[in-house]
């Protein structure tokens, strides 16, 4: 039986917020976020540091989560 694909409540561009041990940092260059995709994978930013990174939709104690 086929694995049933889960949708992706997190798609979209989060800002963040806080981050313990970049605060006075966090929003050097522009904004923070952490943005995923309709799909996988995403990208953020934080101070001077941007990435991609790959993610995937998974459930966790019955609730959406991501990893």
């Amino acid at each position: 039986m086929a694995k049933a694909k889960l949708i992706n409540p997190f798609t979209g561009r989060w800002r963040i917020v806080s981050m313990s041990a970049w605060d006075d940092y966090l929003d050097e260059e522009e904004p923070a976020f952490i943005e995923f995709g309709a799909k996988s994978g995403g990208e953020f930013h934080f101070g001077n540091v941007h990435g991609i990174m790959d993610s995937r939709v998974t459930t966790q104690d019955g609730q959406p989560a991501v990893e």
